[in-house]
């Protein structure tokens, strides 16, 4: 295959260009064109590719996954940050080497894609929207600012942080409506997940799927407090099954009130005065995924009717 190579340097067990470049030829793949992060698949020449590869963490991916929204140029993964979520959640191969080999019989699978309207406009998203436990981890973690050596101790600050938060958080009043149904409750954390692996890799639920075309609520009362912990404190032991949480499924939620909010990675801040609204897209983007039984016989009954339309508008 022709491939463009879209390259995040700073990922965290990033690999030089050249080392990926390397890594692509020995499968017998060609790297025709190759990017930048901050440049994305715009520069590239996509009528001369098989397949758009974006190589970084999940910042990355999601970044060049939203921009290629609409292309009948499927996306492909290679899994260089410190959680790897998307890739996990796929079911790629984190190891360079082991998920170009998967491209040989991988074939390319329509993904679906997130929005979220608010105060700060339009946002696509990948894994999830939220408030509450996760959003207030990522502000803490963010003024922290340290580096850990290896991504396995990143991982393990970031589990801890969690634990720290959920310690010190009071539960908010949020008022929701998913698909017409109306949700209310004071909540510790509120997901709107499209990703089943979320944040340092924690799962919420084992119901979170991104071929669905539906977007999978997870919420935490009071009540739920003790369980939340004990899967944190699992999860620092890298082990222990998602905690049993009120979920819930559906195509769009509105939100009336509630917490800040996260959207992927970044904090947006509160829904206002006017709320926020979170839809998916089905199908939005093409992605190159091993094949799996699970995957095979989804694809039986969601792909053929949730394919991408040529001439789509894309995202900004």
């Amino acid at each position: 295959m022709k491939i463009g190579l879209i390259h995040n340097h700073r990922a965290g067990d990033a690999l030089s260009i050249e080392d990926l470049t390397q890594a692509i030829h020995r499968q017998g793949h060609e790297v025709v064109a190759v990017g930048s992060k901050s440049d994305g698949p715009v520069t590239l020449r996509l009528d001369r590719l098989d397949l758009v590869v974006a190589a970084g963490g999940d910042g990355t991916i999601a970044a060049v996954a939203r921009a290629m929204a609409g292309s009948l140029v499927p996306l492909g993964i290679l899994a260089m940050g410190t959680a790897n979520n998307i890739a996990l959640s796929l079911g790629i191969p984190t190891d360079i080497d082991g998920a170009v080999a998967t491209w040989a019989t991988a074939r390319p699978r329509p993904l679906d894609l997130g929005v979220a309207t608010g105060p700060w406009g339009e946002r696509w998203f990948v894994e999830s929207v939220g408030g509450g436990l996760v959003t207030h981890s990522i502000v803490v973690m963010d003024r922290q600012a340290e580096e850990s050596p290896t991504t396995t101790e990143q991982l393990a600050r970031a589990v801890s942080a969690h634990a720290d938060v959920l310690g010190l958080s009071d539960p908010v009043p949020w008022r929701l409506v998913l698909d017409g149904e109306p949700i209310e409750g004071e909540f510790l954390l509120l997901e709107v997940l499209n990703m089943a692996t979320i944040g340092p890799n924690l799962r919420l639920t084992e119901s979170a799927s991104p071929w669905d075309g539906r977007l999978t609520v997870v919420a935490a009362t009071e009540e739920d407090r003790p369980a939340v912990a004990s899967y944190l404190h699992r999860r620092a032991s890298g082990n222990g099954h998602p905690p049993s949480l009120r979920t819930w499924h559906g195509r769009e939620l509105t939100i009336a009130s509630g917490d800040r909010l996260h959207v992927d990675d970044t904090v947006v801040g509160d829904v206002g005065a006017t709320g926020a609204r979170v839809r998916i897209e089905p199908g939005a983007v093409r992605v190159l995924v091993p094949e799996s039984p699970v995957h095979l016989a989804e694809r039986a009954s969601q792909d053929d009717a949730r394919l991408p339309t040529v001439g789509d508008p894309l995202p900004t």
